[in-house]
């Protein structure tokens, strides 16, 4: 599941360079441009079109330090972190869910779009993944 989203990114870079119809989103280049004015020690709403939490802006600091690209690692870690919370949530229901958990969490893990959505530069796997971290940490302060 990695290899295909490692593949995706390169894959996006290559149409990105070569095709009219770029893979990444175009809120990408805002986050790596509100990073950049973040890094040069200013705000990220110096950047006119940058509506979202600052943190995402230190978020993306890495495309500016290290590799455009770091970003959208980021957001694929994002992506398996919250498949990882879909079997812990589903797992914590009841002892005998472990197939159920492995299902919902292949379920997202492996769905297509998913995929895609994280590999083009998209934050919604950050958003996704704190709100199941939020229904995780619930199930265990409900457990005390």
């Amino acid at each position: 599941m990695n290899y295909c989203r490692l593949i995706l990114i390169a894959y996006g870079q290559h149409q990105d360079e070569t095709m009219e119809v770029k893979y990444t989103d175009i809120d990408y280049k805002v986050f790596t441009d509100a990073a950049r004015h973040v890094y040069d020690g200013g705000s990220p709403y110096l950047r006119h079109t940058y509506r979202y939490s600052p943190l995402l802006a230190y978020l993306m600091i890495p495309n500016i330090t290290c590799s455009p690209n770091v970003g959208k690692l980021i957001f694929v870690l994002f992506d398996i972190f919250a498949g990882y919370l879909i079997y812990n949530i589903v797992k914590n229901e009841s002892v005998s869910q472990e197939h159920s958990a492995r299902l919902s969490a292949c379920m997202w893990l492996y769905n297509p779009l998913v995929m895609n959505v994280s590999t083009r530069g998209s934050a919604e796997s950050v958003i996704v993944a704190l709100v199941l971290l939020t229904i995780h940490l619930y199930q265990q302060v409900t457990k005390i």
